[in-house]
């Protein structure tokens, strides 16, 4: 397997991430809106099919947040298994403070008393290291 290959595969659960956020906001949003709608009364004066439609939204948005968090885990097992293939503890802790945890190089440079053209060069021979 190539190193782009494997970035590919580490970079699954962070894109998954994403979509579980955006499910959690959208649910969120729905939220508010029914609690919108409850305060200013609309049930009470007849409106209560736009309670009804707000609650269906967030319960799709729940929906489709618990599908996404299943998947993340999955996929993260995956990753976290890939990345203790490598055995340099410092390679290993690259990888989960990118792949994992989402860390822009810089942050990972500082972290890790670096300077980002090392940790790019550390990154390249960390990615040969993983078995997958």
């Amino acid at each position: 397997m190539t190193c782009r290959e494997k970035k590919r595969f580490l970079n699954q659960y962070l894109i998954l991430h994403k979509e579980s956020e955006y499910a959690k906001i959208k649910m969120i949003e729905w939220a508010e809106k029914a609690e919108g709608l409850q305060r200013i009364g609309e049930i009470a004066s007849g409106g209560g099919n736009g309670m009804q439609s707000c609650v269906e939204k967030m319960l799709e948005y729940q929906k489709k947040l618990i599908a996404a968090v299943k998947k993340e885990m999955e996929v993260i097992e995956g990753i976290k298994k890939a990345i203790e293939s490598v055995n340099d503890i410092p390679l290993r802790l690259l990888l989960m403070y990118r792949y994992i945890d989402g860390q822009s190089w810089q942050d990972i440079s500082e972290k890790m008393g670096y300077s980002e053209r090392q940790i790019y060069r550390l990154h390249g021979k960390a990615l040969k290291l993983i078995k997958l």
